[in-house]
């Protein structure tokens, strides 16, 4: 059993005591976070993109009209740099860097927001489904 020492001073007294654990307690490595299913944004509505088109959603996804964003919609409404896709534990959350017209889920403008499978993302005139997809099957399968 492992005994620990501290000191201190006590008015002019300078007291040692020792400490001697009753219990002995092991570690454990924490639980892993649960996997995050294959996840997309796809294209339902609007100028940004083909109707049906599937964009994988990975952990950073950077989304807007410029041709370095991971997801690029051209439509003249998104912002260069218009939101961003993230992973938090076993979710995605969407964020708004301060784009011109705004993000939406669900119809409802935010600045960030937890995604749920269904969720409805309008960007511009562009809507997107969030899609998660479960054992293998496709994302039009899930949207």
């Amino acid at each position: 059993m492992l005994c620990s020492m501290s000191a201190y001073f006590h008015g002019s007294v300078y007291m040692t005591l020792a400490y001697r654990p009753t219990m002995s307690r092991r570690l454990e490595a924490p639980a892993p976070l649960p996997a995050v299913d294959s996840a997309f944004l796809v294209v339902v509505a609007g100028r940004g993109g083909e109707v049906g088109r599937q964009y994988p959603v990975s952990d950073p996804s950077s989304i807007g009209r410029a041709n370095d964003n991971d997801i690029v919609l051209d439509d003249p409404e998104i912002s260069r740099r218009h939101a961003t896709v993230a992973r938090a534990g076993a979710s995605h959350f969407i964020v708004d860097p301060g784009s011109t017209n705004g993000l939406f889920v669900n119809g409802k403008r935010i600045e960030e927001s937890t995604l749920h499978d269904g969720d409805e993302v309008r960007l511009g005139t562009t809507t997107l489904r969030y899609a998660v997809v479960h054992d293998g099957a496709e994302a039009g399968d899930a949207a």
